[in-house]
């Protein structure tokens, strides 16, 4: 299935309808608001767990190179297709040495033990994780933003057992005397790793401090006590050595435990713990930790309930606290309720939980786990992004190179971390977070140069889209969506352009990037479709965007305003607009700017027309609007112009300004024309009322060739709105809709002229009719 689309307007509510075999189930809008913004975006990550010191020391160098390609590479096909996934941020493990023990330790699988760059004369061999390191300089060649240093255990040489991994899970296995040699351990290897051009931006000295780690891999619990007491000895060795690092604490388990008291209540509840001033083991003094946890979202997502529970108390949490939150592991490791039995299904459930920690927990970051994996027991791409196959196979020697594909789950978290990058900020989205359906999260680039919007489409059916953005930076205009679709057929796949007005099909149990450029008012020269801003008076473009173009951009949520800032001119007021060649019409419609105190709103006003933009003759049309919001529409006897000139007498409620969210003009009295290229009917069709003249009821009757919004909306004949008879979707066909003139209407309604106007937006165009009738009492 492709990405259909279909044409709109500017701004961002998004309408969705939602098709299945039986049934159509109700559009839901969703609204996109740029003025609310939430927080910064520091990058997507994984980790070079396990896999990466096999692959990155014994595979061949084409298959290292195109994993490296996948992973970190921002550059596109000739298509237009992203070569990878952009990753922003990657972590480096620190071995604690179980790999020169063997056969010591109890290690079920062998890509579990880890080098160490200590030696047990205190020496140092920078040689040791040489694959892993393969993996770092090429993170840091493609330009990842941000290195993590994470330690699973302290070096065998400084714990008790002697082993990369515990006893017992009483306390931590790190030996009491040689908390300063394990805090120098790792600014040592920082360091090393800064002469050869390689920063680390975060060390991470704990890992999972709540579970016991025995066995299986490296690792070692830590009580909170014991994790204030390295962090207080990493922070000083950081200074000493005049390294910036910052210090990542405490890769919780799970979200639960930076929250809640949770099993040993001695490693729980770490955000209190930690952050809160009269807590004995308050990290808050220390130079290098920022007011900041991270935690893993294993284990809180094995349903919907869940989901949303854990990560609104999470972050609750944090935000009394003033603390940003960053999520450093998933897998998909627990069992959940709903059946997932294919790779999409997989990706798409990721996806579901990426969407949960970025906009209910609000994490800053968001990091894979092991990023290369085999594909063993039928787990398919539950613990992988990247599948990689031993040439003896699945479960062979991952000494042998062989081949990677990449998975769902790649391309999915690409759908993300290709396009939101390190300093993009999270923007309101409301009616799109049905968990079951259809989720949508925005992004907007620090320096407002892009819109970034991912949507989840989890239905078994495809979902229609219509985009609009509302409240955009000052002095920014909308354009076009770059489209990138992961479904079952398509990978991160560039699927063409949308314009701006346009509908977007979103493709069943799919994930969709909408991309936009956000450009300067002044980079479109005053201009939108065949239409130019000729002269206006005043605009007001430093206090807000009010810019004089914003009247004839077709999107009702951005206006004109006059000047408001250092001074406001007062009335008349004037706007002339180019309609880009000689244009016949017979009326115009103004409204004013959509705000409950009519501020702006222009009261008495004059119309004029030109063919040279310099002769304009007498008034062509004038008048007293109403106090509302309403679109006002007048219409007059039909004359050839390519200018227009709307001048403002006064304001509604006396103040000097003017203002006008739209401006559009009449070719003829049944066919609106909104700025844009003129079409045919297509196969649309608004029929004349019948009876007409009528005295109490009428039937209107019109034809849509293709499904679509549809609105019908009834003007008297000084162009104020006074019914709306259709406002929904509707399927293709042939439509009536009554009237009753005395329904819901005072016994004053005069005789005379009214004017109903049908606007349809479907997938075959925009289309918009308007006719006369007349009513008799």
């Amino acid at each position: 299935m492709t990405i259909m689309q279909v044409n709109k307007i500017k701004s961002f509510i998004i309408i969705i309808i939602i098709f299945s075999a039986e049934f159509v189930i109700p559009q839901h809008k969703i609204t996109i608001d740029a003025n609310v913004q939430y927080q910064t975006l520091e990058g997507f990550g994984g980790s070079d767990a396990w896999n990466c010191e096999y692959v990155g020391k014994y595979w061949s160098d084409s298959e290292k190179e195109a994993i490296a390609k996948l992973l970190f590479s921002k550059a596109t096909d000739s298509l237009g297709n992203p070569e990878g996934i952009g990753l922003s941020r990657w972590r480096f493990n620190i071995g604690a040495g179980s790999e020169e023990q063997k056969p010591l330790g109890n290690f079920d699988k062998p890509e579990r033990r880890v080098e160490c760059f200590l030696n047990s004369d205190g020496s140092y061999n920078w040689n040791k994780q040489i694959g892993q390191q393969w993996f770092l300089r090429k993170a840091n060649e493609y330009g990842v933003e941000s290195l993590i240093a994470f330690s699973n255990s302290p070096p065998v040489f400084f714990t008790r057992n002697g082993l990369a991994h515990g006893s017992d899970g009483s306390y931590s296995n790190l030996a009491a005397d040689k908390y300063g040699d394990f805090a120098n351990f790792l600014t040592t290897t920082l360091k090393h790793f800064a002469t050869e051009g390689i920063n680390f931006e975060w060390i991470s000295p704990v890992n999972e401090p709540q579970y016991d780690w025995t066995s299986g891999q490296e690792g070692c619990t830590w009580l909170n006590s014991e994790i204030f007491k390295i962090i207080g000895e990493l922070n000083s060795s950081i200074i000493a050595n005049g390294l910036d690092t910052k210090i990542l604490t405490p890769e919780a388990g799970s979200w639960e435990y930076l929250n809640t008291q949770k099993d040993n209540v001695n490693k729980s509840n770490q955000i209190e713990a930690f952050f809160n001033p009269t807590s004995g083991f308050y990290l808050g003094n220390y130079k290098n930790v920022p007011n900041a946890v991270c935690g893993h979202t294993y284990w809180t997502f094995s349903n919907n309930t869940s989901l949303v529970t854990v990560r609104n108390k999470v972050n609750h949490k944090a935000q009394l606290n003033g603390l940003d939150l960053y999520q450093t592991e998933y897998s998909e490791l627990s069992s959940i309720d709903e059946r997932l039995s294919s790779y999409m299904d997989h990706a798409l459930f990721m996806a579901k939980v990426i969407y949960a920690d970025l906009t209910l927990a609000h994490s800053k970051a968001w990091s894979y786990w092991t990023v290369l994996e085999r594909e063993r027991w039928d787990q398919q791409n539950r613990f992988y992004l990247i599948r990689i196959k031993p040439s003896d196979g699945d479960y062979g020697d991952l000494t042998k190179s062989g081949i990677h594909y990449a998975s769902k789950t790649l391309w999915t978290l690409g759908n993300y971390s290709r396009f939101v990058r390190p300093g993009y900020k999270l923007l309101k989205v409301s009616g799109a977070s049905n968990l079951n359906s259809l989720m949508g999260s925005a992004f907007v680039a620090q320096d407002s140069s892009k819109l970034v919007i991912v949507l989840i489409n989890y239905e078994k059916s495809s979902q229609e889209i219509l985009p609009e953005l509302t409240n955009l930076p000052i002095g920014k205009n909308f354009n076009a969506f770059n489209i990138y679709l992961t479904d079952a057929a398509s990978d991160l796949k560039y699927i063409g352009d949308a314009d701006k007005n346009k509908i977007i099909t979103l493709p069943a149990r799919s994930v969709v990037t909408l991309v936009s450029d956000l450009v300067n008012s002044t980079d479109n020269s005053d201009k939108v479709g065949s239409w130019s801003l000729e002269h206006v008076d005043s605009e007001e473009i430093i206090g807000e965007n009010g810019a004089a173009i914003n009247a004839f951009d077709g999107n009702v949520n951005t206006y004109w305003h006059t000047q408001w800032n250092n001074g406001s001119p007062g009335y008349p007021h004037e706007i002339q607009i180019n309609l880009g060649s000689i244009t016949e019409i017979n009326g115009f419609s103004y409204l004013p700017r959509q705000y409950d105190n009519l501020n702006g709103t222009i009261k008495d006003y004059e119309f004029y027309v030109s063919q040279d933009g310099k002769n304009w003759g007498n008034t062509i049309a004038s008048g007293t609007w109403v106090a509302d919001k309403s679109e006002k529409q007048v219409v007059f006897d039909k004359v050839d112009c390519q200018y227009i000139k709307l001048v403002g007498k006064s304001e509604i409620n006396g103040n000097n300004w003017a203002s006008a969210a739209e401006i559009k003009i009449f070719d003829e009295i049944v066919n609106a024309v909104d700025n844009e290229i003129k079409k045919t009917n297509n196969g649309f069709e608004l029929y004349q009322n019948y009876p007409n003249p009528f005295n109490a009821q009428c039937n209107i009757k019109y034809t849509i060739p293709s499904a679509g919004f549809v609105k019908m909306d009834i003007y008297n004949s000084v162009g104020e709105k006074v019914k709306t008879l259709v406002d929904q979707y509707q399927q293709e066909g042939t439509y009536q809709a009554h009237w009753d003139f005395k329904s819901g209407f005072s016994n004053n309604i005069s005789s005379g002229v009214y004017i109903y106007k049908l606007n349809v937006t479907s997938k075959t165009g925009a289309w918009s009719q308007s006719k006369k009738m007349t009513y008799l009492k």
